[in-house]
């Protein structure tokens, strides 16, 4: 089942997110932004739960661009727990995150995506996305001591 995330989700939603980013995230700053994200009026995230288990989430920020002239939303994080992937987890909650961004208003869906992860490359342009930008990045701090 595909549900709005909660404050209760912390602790499954960091595992997963550590998981993916392989390594331990400092958890007091982590949890700070969760909660944070959970308030914030520019954000959404809904999790995969089966069970009473959370086996995967997104979660969407959007906002209005001058260069687009518009609402735009861009998927933050899609993640799907290692042993569960490829079993149409990541396809449905993409799916719940595009059909809520076009019934927002949004006129574009994007989704940044490290260059090391060939395999959401292609999971996103199965989904119909088209890879038309690059993303430059400058480390500005080490953010997780």
């Amino acid at each position: 089942m595909i549900r709005r995330m909660i404050a209760e989700d912390i602790e499954e939603v960091y595992g997963l997110v550590c998981e993916l980013e392989e390594e331990e995230l400092n958890r007091v700053t982590f949890m700070e932004i969760f909660m944070k994200i959970l308030d914030g009026s520019q954000h959404i995230c809904f999790v995969y739960e089966t069970a009473g288990h959370i086996f995967g989430f997104i979660h969407l920020r959007w906002e209005e661009q001058l260069h687009h002239a518009g609402k735009v939303a861009e998927v933050m994080e899609l993640d799907v727990a290692r042993e569960y992937r490829s079993n149409g987890i990541g396809r449905a909650l993409f799916e719940i995150g595009r059909e809520w961004a076009r019934d927002s208003g949004c006129i574009q869906l994007e989704v940044s995506c490290n260059q090391s992860r060939e395999r959401s490359h292609a999971f996103y342009m199965d989904q119909g996305m088209a890879m038309t930008h690059y993303k430059f990045s400058l480390p500005l701090a080490n953010t997780n001591p």
